[in-house]
């Protein structure tokens, strides 16, 4: 099991290229948290909201000292517009996942008690 948590994580951390340590720690983190809800849905919306503050710092500090950071990135309005798309068809597709698989989902809590 520590093993698999490592590799994904590594994994995880390299498919991050500038950061591969700070995101590996990360990974680690998401791996102990799949484990202890035993679903994605956590991860993924706590992946989600790191990298929304962790563009709103390095959008907010690249601004305040350059002024050419305009010409290189998106306006973080259009980002955070995009990324609440992005959110609305996860969400869509994760309760309708939900509803497909209620059964299942229902039984395997059952077992679990």
């Amino acid at each position: 099991l520590f093993k698999a948590m490592a590799l994904s994580s590594l994994i995880f951390g390299i498919l991050h290229l500038e950061n591969v340590v700070p995101t590996t720690m990360i990974g680690i983190v998401l791996c102990v948290i799949f484990m202890k809800y035993k679903s994605l849905f956590p991860c993924i919306i706590i992946h989600l909201f790191h990298n929304v503050l962790v563009f709103l710092i390095i959008y907010n500090t690249q601004g305040a000292t350059d002024t050419t950071i305009d010409a290189g990135l998106p306006d973080a309005e259009m980002l955070l517009i995009l990324a609440a798309i992005l959110l609305a068809i996860g969400l869509t597709w994760f309760i309708r996942f939900l509803k497909t698989n209620k059964k299942y989902i229902e039984g395997y809590y059952a077992t679990e008690k």
